[in-house]
């Protein structure tokens, strides 16, 4: 995200300030806004880093953990000072804009158009209007859901929200999007700018779709938002947004454009004609503008311009054909590949080749300049091998100089670069479409490109919170590369290592969606190059296993393994290490699954294996142990489970420290079995540990931190403290729809976790609408046979109980008895939880004779498998005394247990 810093006078000064050396005195004539992308190229470049409070250590644990925590002197300004020149050709959906907001209606407006067309132009002279009329003007740029809230949220602080509760909104404990939005409704006369805001999804509420209203977008009556985008569908964006279409300029405009980029090549016809021959495209106009002002380019007037254009025009005929869009990326190549021939001509040569490299990459998200090392670049053949590093450093200017690419200061972590480059979307797409037809200077490209970033990851660790925010930057620009590798064995073998890397810090940051998605393409990119056997090929279907694993789809992770693990056995062997990675992989799937005997069996047979081949304290052992003590907590075997999770916690202890995440989740698993042994205190002390260096280490919105939180709620529910789990679960919900979206399965057991407290706390219709909603999400990602969905039919059971439909619950409880015993055993606590409440049932309708045999055989049970002393033992012997006769039956059936 680039949000503006500051209003200036003068950008020509200031661009020239920040680039120094060759082609910084150019730009200062070059910087007359009028089309949009310089707006947004000199606003960018003249921006100041910004000042940073020191407020106690909040920020570097922030950073550390991966959430940028940055607070400015100046909250979101928008760009509205580099305004040289009147914008033409907009006057129409200026005026519209301006008179909307004067309505003071609930509605929001969307400017839409093709990339290169002047809406961030459009949103900027409609911010300075605002502006002169007294309104307060904030501007942001989203690229994704951890910017925006950062941005949000300071926003929020310093509209009057208190700092406790922006640090509660950071920590989950509150939505922020509610949170800023309160604030927002609290104040009047505001303008809200969000520019480019091409994928919608960062705006809207995790599991909704953003025209529900309810996520960072919101119509308004007190304010005026106003967003800018390539995405036209007005279903996207809700019933209250008005949708403003751009096109290109009138021939007028365009003409006027020209003239007030380059004032001194005056010739009105000519400028009419080199319009017309760019498509009147803002973005064309406005390269060709500054190729006219720059004062060290060959051509000095429009007639010699359009000369030039002509010249080139031939040759792109040939490169680009077909019309529409077509005939206006033309337009763009012809204007730039004379601002490429300038630098040639100022003995920069390797120009072109730099923009090649740089549209490799992701356009529009920042890359940090310090990737961009000249002896890569050099050895790699893109520019001759005896440039010096300050001629590579002179290019980029020379290419900032004419707008083909774009610098920005960013100041999101304090241990990362504050100057990124971007480029237009249009620019980036055609010159690869031309860096691909010569295929020798591809290579070259694609080699440096991969090159550069294998150098940048070299440098950090996947498993290394303070590295996460790195990693986070470079993956859309990975991602970007994956598509370009073509089918050359050598440079797909070099991108996937660099690929491996991030998918691995992107897992284990919690960021499991990217992950997935990375893991995809990396698959597919080695499948393109490589055989099938190849190793390459089946670390990247191991990671891409894992992912499906991480998003909770365990059965599509299962098959993934096995046709994996099948490919392994054979080509590798039983005993390799891979080979058992991939069998440890496989038992996590079907303990996830809830398939608990084959996961202990795998688990104990790698575990074997691992001893054997690699002692008894190597992490890979120690690991196997961990996921094994959790398969023996579900199957209830809580002495042997607690005992397995104590010595894997003694060793991690001593192998990795008290603060590894592994030594966390050891120490979270050993929580589990506290509870279900019912040491309420003891599982609370290990909790509150986990989460305190949870939160320090990982952060709030990691998945660990989360479960951690999830464990601590269901304590509370434990305990009988309604009120405080119910706050605790509806803030951890929203927290987990955030982090890891609505359907995943840690999600739906947090709502599963909420209904049952809203229906122990009376809440019937709540907790039913609930629970229906969670049933069929379960079936579809767990299957009907699933302990989880079988819960939330249980659940489902009480509350048909509670309404008095006795019959109803009592069938199916007896079903519920039947198929939980079927998948857990006959004396799992959750059998006799359905055992217990048939009882219930049955006692309900007055056959006292039956509920009480039934009590008595679950009273048995119970004390098999929980102990004498355990609360739900005595709650069924005291249900046995009730159903013998004690005329209180009556009033004890609707109460809570």
């Amino acid at each position: 995200m680039v949000v503006t810093g500051a209003v200036l006078a003068t950008g020509g000064t200031a661009l020239g300030a920040v680039l120094g050396g060759v082609g910084g005195a150019a730009i200062g004539g070059a910087c007359g806004l009028l089309a949009p992308v310089l707006m947004d190229l000199a606003v960018r470049l003249a921006e100041p880093p910004r000042t940073r409070r020191t407020e106690d250590d909040a920020r570097s644990a922030a950073e550390a953990r991966g959430s940028p925590f940055r607070q400015g002197t100046g909250i979101l300004p928008a760009p509205i000072g580099l305004m040289e020149h009147p914008l033409r050709g907009r006057e129409a959906i200026t005026r519209d804009l301006l008179a909307a907001a004067s309505e003071r209606r609930e509605s929001l407006h969307v400017v839409t158009g093709m990339g290169g067309v002047g809406k961030t132009a459009v949103a900027i002279e409609v911010a300075r209007r605002f502006r002169d009329e007294g309104r307060r003007v904030w501007w942001l740029t989203a690229n994704d859901h951890t910017e925006i809230e950062t941005e949000m949220l300071e926003l929020a602080r310093a509209l009057g929200a208190s700092r406790g509760q922006v640090e509660g909104a950071r920590r989950a404990e509150r939505n922020p999007m509610d949170l800023v939005w309160a604030v927002l409704e609290s104040v009047s006369n505001w303008v809200l700018v969000l520019n480019n805001i091409d994928d919608p999804t960062v705006l809207a509420r995790s599991g909704h779709q953003l025209a529900e209203g309810n996520g960072w977008l919101r119509p308004s009556s007190k304010g005026f938002v106003l967003v800018t985008s390539r995405q036209r569908d007005r279903t996207i964006w809700g019933g209250a947004t008005r949708v403003h279409d751009l096109d290109v300029v009138s021939a007028l405009a365009a003409q006027e454009i020209l003239l007030d980029l380059a004032p001194n090549t005056s010739d009105p016809e000519v400028a009419l004609t080199v319009a017309a021959r760019l498509g009147f495209l803002p973005l064309a106009l406005r390269l060709a503008g500054m190729y006219l002002a720059d004062p060290l380019t060959s051509a000095k007037t429009f007639r010699e311009y359009l000369d030039e254009l002509e010249r080139h025009f031939s040759e792109l005929m040939k490169d680009v054909g077909g019309a529409g869009r077509e005939d206006r990326r033309r337009a763009v190549i012809t204007t730039w590949e004379l601002s490429l021939e300038s630098l040639t001509e100022r003995g920069l040569p390797f120009a072109r080749e730099l923009l090649g490299l740089l549209a490799c990459y992701a356009p529009t998200s920042p890359l940090p300049l310090d990737v961009l090392d000249p002896a890569v670049i050099a050895e790699h053949g893109v520019v001759p091998n005896d440039t010096p590093e300050q001629a590579v450093r002179a290019a980029l200017r020379g290419l900032v100089s004419l707008g083909l690419i774009t610098i920005s200061h960013r100041s999101h972590h304090a241990d990362w670069p504050h100057e990124a480059l971007t480029m237009h979307p249009l620019v980036a797409e055609t010159q690869r479409r031309r860096t691909g037809r010569a295929l020798g200077t591809a290579d070259a490209v694609r080699s440096a490109a991969v090159a550069l970033f294998a150098q940048a990851t070299s440098r950090l660790e996947p498993k290394h919170a303070g590295d996460w925010p790195r990693w986070l930057v470079l993956a859309p620009h990975v991602r970007a590369l994956l598509g370009q590798l073509g089918t050359s064995a050598e440079l797909t073998r070099e991108a996937i290592q660099v690929s491996n890397r991030v998918c691995d810090a992107l897992n284990e940051s919690g960021h499991y969606s990217s992950a997935h998605m990375l893991s995809q393409m990396s698959v597919e990119a080695c499948r393109a190059a490589l055989s099938e056997e190849n190793e390459q090929v089946l670390v990247c279907r191991h990671l891409l296993a894992r992912s499906l694993l991480n998003l909770g789809k365990a059965q599509a992770a299962e098959q993934a393994f096995r046709s994996l693990l099948a490919l392994r056995r054979r080509l590798l062997g039983d005993d390799h290490s891979h080979t058992l990675a991939t069998r440890h992989g496989l038992a996590r799937a079907l303990l996830s699954d809830w398939k608990l005997a084959g996961a202990e069996t795998e688990f104990r047979e790698v575990l074997d294996a691992r001893r054997r081949l690699l002692g008894e304290d190597h992490p890979h052992t120690i690991a196997t142990r961990h996921y094994l003590a959790w398969a023996l907590l579900r199957r209830w075997e809580l002495p042997t489970a607690e005992s397995e999770f104590r010595t894997v916690l003694q060793a991690r202890h001593r192998l990795l420290g008290d603060d590894h995440p592994h030594t966390l989740e050891t120490q979270h698993g050993l929580a589990w079995v506290l509870l279900r042994k019912w040491e309420l205190p003891a599982a609370e002390a290990e909790w509150l540990q986990v989460l305190d260096k949870r939160r320090a280490i990982l952060g709030e919105q990691h998945p660990d931190t989360l479960d951690t939180r999830h464990g601590l709620a269901r304590l509370l529910l434990r305990r009988g403290r309604l009120a405080i789990a119910t706050e605790e679960l509806h803030t951890l919900l929203d927290a987990s729809r955030s982090s890891l979206g609505d359907q995943h399965p840690h999600t739906l057991d947090v709502r599963h976790n909420l209904a049952r407290t809203l229906l122990e706390r009376g809440a019937i219709a709540e907790a039913e609408h609930e629970l229906r909603t969670i049933l069929p999400a379960r079936r579809e990602l767990l299957g009907d046979s699933h302990p989880h969905t079988l819960a939330t039919r249980h659940a489902l059971a009480r509350v048909a109980f509670e309404r008095g439909e006795l019959e109803d619950a009592e069938a199916e409880l007896r079903r519920l008895v039947h198929e939980r015993s079927a998948v857990l055993g006959a004396d799992h606590p959750d059998v006799l939880d359905s055992r217990h409440e048939l009882a219930r049932a049955i006692l309900a309708r007055g056959d006292r004779t039956t509920a009480e045999a039934e009590f008595r055989a679950v009273l048995q049970a119970r004390q098999r498998s929980l102990g004498a002393r355990h609360p739900d033992t005595i709650a069924t012997l005291r249900s046995i005394e009730l159903a013998a006769g004690n005329p209180r039956w009556r009033r004890w059936i609707r109460r809570e247990q």
